[in-house]
């Protein structure tokens, strides 16, 4: 289920990129993107988690055992999917969001530290390290969008570069079978 959502959160990482990119660039004013364009795939991949959360919630509802947190870590970037597009469709500036931001790294770098622990292989090292990596986009998305810092170009080329690096390789390689999890 995890590279279901790799996968789409990797698009919606790169058109968010793109998107922030455009926005920053006067040669590319004539190809502007619009938030209403990207909306659509933000909201799309919150769906997508949210259907994704459910499940995994519910197939341990009976388990006093079970481990939640695939599906809280999932919520995190479904919530900023969904409030993003919301934001995209209504105009609003983004500052709550921005301050959302600020509080995901503290629940994304031990979540890092505790897969990294937990890691066998390559593979799932890799996926471990993509928390601390997130952790720092959301966090330059709280430098922009909360505190008003000129970084949309940097955090723009950051978007691009994680939507390939953590999100759509892992998700490409798993679906393909060149890679696998010791645990999905």
């Amino acid at each position: 289920m995890i590279s279901l959502f790799l996968i789409f959160a990797g698009v919606t990482l790169f058109v968010n990129g793109i998107w922030m990119w455009m926005d920053q660039s006067n040669r590319t004013r004539h190809l502007k993107l619009t938030g209403q364009d990207i909306a659509v795939v933000n909201i799309f991949t919150a769906i997508i988690g949210l259907v994704l959360m459910i499940s995994i919630i519910a197939y341990g509802q009976n388990d006093n055992y079970y481990d939640y947190s695939a599906a809280a870590y999932i919520g995190l970037f479904s919530l900023t999917y969904l409030w993003l597009g919301i934001n995209q469709f209504t105009g609003a500036n983004g500052a709550a969001l921005g301050w959302f931001a600020l509080i995901v790294p503290f629940i994304g770098i031990p979540a890092g530290l505790t897969a990294l622990k937990h890691a066998n292989g390559v593979f799932e090292t890799w996926l471990a390290i993509d928390w601390f990596a997130w952790s720092a986009l959301w966090f330059m998305f709280f430098l922009v969008l909360a505190l008003g810092r000129n970084i949309q170009r940097a955090t723009a080329g950051m978007t691009l570069a994680q939507s390939i690096g953590t999100a759509l390789l892992p998700g490409i390689l798993f679906f393909s079978g060149v890679v696998g999890f010791s645990q999905v």
